[in-house]
């Protein structure tokens, strides 16, 4: 996973109250561990990037992770 993965991701998930991210790296993939409330949820994301939407479809996965543990998007300022 590239430092613009983990950055934006980091990003995207700092805007979701009360959840949080660890990153791991596997034998061919990376993974971004998701916790929200005593829960987790794992997302695998490529070592690079594939294509232009690679990113976009990174965050889409860790924003329907999110959800799916229940967590809400914070409201912005």
């Amino acid at each position: 996973m590239t430092g613009e993965f983990r950055r934006a991701i980091q990003r995207e998930v700092s805007s979701w109250a009360g959840s949080s991210v660890m990153f791991f790296e596997k034998r061919k993939h990376s993974a971004a561990s998701l916790a929200f409330r005593q829960q987790a949820r794992m997302v695998v994301v490529a070592r690079s990037a594939s294509d232009t939407r690679a990113l976009r479809n990174v965050i889409s996965e860790v924003r329907r992770a999110l959800r799916a543990l229940g967590a809400s998007r914070s409201e912005s300022t």
